[in-house]
């Protein structure tokens, strides 16, 4: 992969890791703010604390989702840094550059993920 390319996906990959890591705090500012409800639990409501519940829960399971995410990022840009970035991991083949487009964190070849 040439240096223009390389440097337009790192690039990428930076802007990804800045929303993830936003995102990620965001989530969490929203759940702390659950968890410190004080009304929690003594409301006259079953639906209100299920509703409460609920949010913490899928708050919980997007912070996970997101930082599994930002993990696949980060470790392209440590490929990008080692300059393995854009090669399969798993045949040691090019990635296709139509595949990095959609997946900039891409690890795997379509043939290689599909196995």
């Amino acid at each position: 992969m040439d240096a223009e390319k390389l440097a337009y996906f790192k690039s990428r990959l930076l802007t990804m890791q800045q929303n993830l890591n936003s995102e990620i705090q965001n989530l969490r500012d929203a759940t702390d703010e659950l968890n410190q409800d004080s009304d929690f639990g003594v409301s006259n409501h079953l639906a209100d604390d299920a509703t409460d519940i609920y949010e913490r829960e899928k708050n919980l399971a997007l912070i996970e989702d997101r930082e599994q995410l930002l993990l696949q990022v980060e470790e392209a840009l440590e490929r990008v840094e080692n300059g393995t970035y854009g090669i399969c991991l798993k045949t040691g083949k090019p990635i296709a550059l139509e595949r990095l487009e959609v997946l900039p964190y891409a690890a795997y070849s379509v043939e290689a993920q599909n196995k």
